[in-house]
């Protein structure tokens, strides 16, 4: 302020840095995919935010076309039945958003561990994190009943590749893949 310099606070914004790394630079580009292609719903809440470049590439490996919710729609915060914790309240509020743009399938893991290197052996993670694939359905299960179907694989980032990797096999199984095309998408979206 002194001596009047003047700067550029996006430079120094590192929240919005890495929002630019994990969501734009390290997102999959979906400009390959036809505009038929079947679309992921994905929530950008507690760790998604971070994992956002493996998940997405591996639909997009798939075929699908990953698609974020946009925003928070407090419709879906009001759904809630019990106190929750603030980004509980955001959860709920981005699957409305995301319920709203009809997508084919809704990705909600069970992200029940995470690899913390120098850190605690297991690590888990949040009771309320864990259980967002839980209790957050639940009070859109008049939307989901004939709406997308959703996908809520129990992931241990804890558990070592092999384990990882056969669960997200499991998943593209069960999305009618094979076995090859799921172990090929899996492992460009880890090496991402």
């Amino acid at each position: 302020l002194r001596k009047h310099v003047k700067t550029n606070p996006g430079d120094y914004d590192l929240v919005q840095q890495r929002q630019h790394l994990v969501f734009k630079e390290f997102a999959p580009d979906c400009d390959d995919l036809g505009a038929t292609a079947p679309t992921v719903g994905m929530l950008p809440s507690f760790l998604l935010t971070t994992y956002y470049p493996l998940f997405s590439h591996f639909f997009h490996g798939l075929g699908y076309r990953p698609n974020l919710a946009s925003g928070v729609e407090k419709k879906g915060i009001d759904r809630i039945n019990a106190p929750l914790c603030y980004p509980c309240e955001l959860s709920h509020g981005y699957m409305q958003n995301i319920l709203d743009q009809n997508p084919d399938f809704v990705f909600i893991p069970h992200l029940a561990g995470l690899k913390v290197l120098g850190g605690q052996t297991p690590s888990v993670t949040c009771p309320l994190v864990q259980g967002e694939a839980y209790y957050n359905p639940i009070a859109f299960e008049d939307r989901l009943v004939n709406g997308p179907q959703l996908l809520r694989p129990v992931i241990d980032l804890n558990a070592g590749y092999a384990v990882i990797e056969k669960v997200f096999i499991t998943l593209a199984r069960g999305l009618g893949h094979s076995t090859r095309a799921a172990k090929v998408s899996f492992q460009h979206a880890w090496a991402v």
